[in-house]
C-alpha cells in the first residue's frame, strides 16, 4: 500500500532523535562504493531477502544465514539501471532479513551474529539497535519489521546457542524502551510475524529448528500485552504472514511435509478468531512469498526454481511460471514486488538477483 513518506528534515531529525535514544555503533563499519555495474549481478552466498527504499529508487538485498563463509554484505542497487552504489558491512554473520520503515526510509538488518542493525542511507551512518538477548544470551535474529507509524520495531529470534528460549519483542523507537516480549520454549523459534495496519496488534508464528512438528500462530494486542487467540497447526511450519490493509484477512504462506513429500499451503485467517482455511496447496518447498504493493497478488517461489503468482484474497492460482533464470539455474530464496508492482525481484541460491514482469 502506498506511504506518505517523511520530508528530509523530519527524516534528518527522527535519524538525530534515533543517535541519542540508541548511541551505539558497530565496532566496525563500512559504506563502500558498489563496484558492480549492473543489471543487477550478486552475492557470494544465497540472497535471503530483497526490500525496496520508499525515498529512492533502490533496493537492498543481503543473504547468507548461518553458512560460515556467508556474504555478510548488505548491497544497495540503483533499480533502474541495476547498478551497484553501496556495498554495506558491519555484522560479523550472514544476514536474514531486511525491513525498510515506510516514512523515515531507514533500513533495518538482521543477522545471524544476534544483531539488529539500522542503517540512514542518505546520511551514511549505522545504529547498534540490539544485540544479544537478556543476559547476555547468544540468540539469532531472524526477522525484523517496523510498523507503520514508524513508532515500533519488531525483531523475531530464530536460534539460541545457549540453554535459552528465543522471544519476539518490539522496541519503541521514540523512548528505547521495549513494550512487548513473547518467550518461546527452548526449541522453538520464531517463524514469521506481521503487524496489524494500525501498528495495535502482532501477529506472529513459533515452530520447531526442523518445521517438522508444532506450529503455533499468535496474535497479540501489543497495547495491552494481551492474547486475542493462538492457532496451534501440527506437521506444518510457516513461512509468511501479511495482515491486510485492503481485506480482514490475514494470508499465511505454510509448509508441511506429507508421507515424505513436502507440500506448500496457502490460507487465509480470520484476525478476530483466528479461524484458517487452507485455500491452495501444491508440491514443493517455497521458500519465500511477497505480496504486491496493491494486495492483488501473491508470488510464491521454491527451491526448485519455479514462481507461481495467486489472487489476493481469493488465494485463486493465476499463473505458474517455469524456470526463468537460465544463467543462475538454482532455487530461488527470496522475491519482492517493485514499488508500483510491475516486476518481481527474485534472490537465487547462487546469490544472482534476477527480473521479471509479472
Amino acid at each position: 500500500m502506498a506511504e506518505i513518506v517523511w520530508t528530509k528534515e523530519k527524516r534528518e531529525e527522527f535519524w538525530e532523535h534515533l543517535t541519542e535514544v540508541f548511541p551505539r555503533v558497530p565496532e566496525e563499519c563500512f559504506f563502500l562504493d558498489g563496484t558492480q555495474e549492473g543489471p543487477f549481478k550478486k552475492h557470494k552466498t544465497s540472497v535471503l531477502s530483497c526490500k525496496f527504499s520508499p525515498i529512492a529508487n533502490q533496493m537492498a538485498s543481503a543473504g547468507g544465514g548461518r553458512i560460515p563463509w556467508a556474504d555478510r554484505s548488505i548491497r544497495i542497487w540503483d533499480t533502474d539501471s541495476g547498478k551497484e552504489l553501496l556495498v554495506l558491512v558491519a555484522h560479523f554473520r550472514g544476514i536474514y532479513d531486511l525491513a525498510f520503515d515506510p516514512k523515515s526510509g531507514i533500513l533495518a538488518s538482521a543477522s545471524e551474529d544476534y544483531s539488529v542493525f539500522l542503517w540512514n542511507l542518505e546520511e551514511k551512518d549505522v545504529i547498534f539497535l540490539t544485540g544479544q538477548g537478556i543476559d547476555g544470551q547468544a540468540i539469532v535474529k531472524g526477522h525484523v519489521e517496523f510498523s507503520e507509524d514508524s513508532l515500533l520495531i519488531a525483531i523475531g529470534e530464530t536460534k539460541s546457542y545457549e540453554d535459552a528460549g528465543s522471544s519476539i519483542f518490539i522496541l519503541n523507537l521514540e523512548t528505547g524502551q521495549e513494550v512487548f516480549r513473547h518467550t518461546l520454549d527452548e526449541d522453538d523459534a520464531i517463524s514469521a510475524m506481521a503487524f496489524s495496519p494500525d501498528g495495535n496488534d502482532l501477529t506472529f508464528a513459533s515452530d520447531k529448528w526442523d518445521r517438522t512438528d508444532e506450529t503455533v500462530i499468535w496474535r497479540y494486542d501489543v497495547t495491552e500485552n494481551l492474547a486475542k487467540w493462538s492457532l496451534l497447526l501440527r506437521n506444518m511450519g510457516v513461512r509468511a504472514l501479511y495482515d491486510l490493509h485492503s481485506h480482514k484477512v490475514i494470508i499465511a504462506s505454510m509448509q508441511a511435509e506429507i508421507h515424505r513429500e513436502y507440500v506448500c499451503y496457502l490460507a487465509t485467517i480470520d484476525p478476530d478468531n483466528g479461524r484458517l482455511e487452507k485455500k491452495y496447496s501444491t508440491p514443493g518447498v517455497s521458500l519465500d512469498t511477497a505480496l504486491s504493493p496493491t494486495e492483488d497478488l501473491l508470488v510464491c517461489v521454491d527451491d526448485a526454481g519455479s514462481i507461481d503468482l495467486f489472487e489476493v484474497p481469493s488465494i485463486k492460482h493465476y499463473k505458474h511460471i517455469g524456470m526463468l533464470n537460465e544463467a543462475s539455474p538454482s532455487g530461488h530464496c527470496s522475491a519482492q514486488f517493485s514499488p508500483d508492482g510491475s516486476q518481481i525481484f527474485i534472490g537465487n541460491a547462487d546469490g544472482v538477483i534476477t527480473v521479471f514482469d509479472r
